[in-house]
C-alpha cells in the first residue's frame, strides 16, 4: 500500500556504430546497430502518514548494453533513501547506495568494473534554493587498476528562478 514505481525501458538505433575490439590498423569495423535495456524501481518501505511522501525506502537499478559497441556492458545499483527524517526538516533528502558497472570485454584487458558507494544528504534551504554534500568512494575509478580507490568530495547547489 506504500507508493512505489516500476520502469522498463528499451532503446535501439540503427545507425553505424564502431565495434570496440577492432583489428588492428586500418579503420574501425563497425555495427549497423546499437540496442540497451534497463529496468528501475522504488519502494518506499515506511512513511510517516498514509499517502505522505516523507519516509523510508529502497531503489535498484540493471542496465544491459551491446558490448561489443558500448563500453558499460551491465550496470547494477541498489540503495535506500529519504524524505523528511529528521524533525522539522520535512523537505530534506537524503540516499546512499552502492553501484557496480561490469565494462565491455571488448576493451583493453585492463578495463573490467568500476563500483562506488555514495552518500547525500540534501538541504532545502528555502523552496528555492537546496544544498547538498555528497561522498563517494570509487574503486577501480575509470574501470582500470591504474588506480585503486579514488575518494570524491562534493557540494552541489540548486537554485529555481
Amino acid at each position: 500500500g506504500l507508493k512505489g514505481n516500476q520502469r522498463v525501458g528499451f532503446a535501439a538505433s540503427c545507425m553505424d556504430y564502431p565495434k570496440l575490439a577492432s583489428g588492428p590498423g586500418g579503420p574501425p569495423s563497425m555495427s549497423d546497430s546499437n540496442c540497451m535495456l534497463y529496468y528501475n524501481f522504488d519502494q518506499y518501505l515506511y512513511t510517516e502518514s498514509e499517502g505522505s511522501d516523507q519516509g523510508v525506502g529502497v531503489f535498484g537499478r540493471f542496465g544491459w548494453a551491446r558490448q561489443d559497441v558500448n563500453p558499460a556492458a551491465h550496470f547494477y545499483s541498489f540503495g535506500v533513501g529519504g524524505k523528511g527524517i529528521i524533525p522539522e526538516r520535512d523537505r530534506d533528502t537524503f540516499g546512499i547506495g552502492y553501484y557496480f558497472m561490469d565494462l565491455s570485454n571488448d576493451l583493453p584487458p585492463m578495463m573490467h568494473s568500476e563500483q562506488a558507494i555514495e552518500c547525500f544528504y540534501n538541504i532545502k534551504v528555502t523552496p528555492w534554493l537546496e544544498i547538498s554534500p555528497d561522498f563517494q568512494i570509487v574503486v577501480n575509478p575509470g574501470g582500470s587498476d591504474a588506480q585503486d580507490v579514488s575518494l570524491v568530495y562534493g557540494l552541489r547547489m540548486r537554485f529555481e528562478l
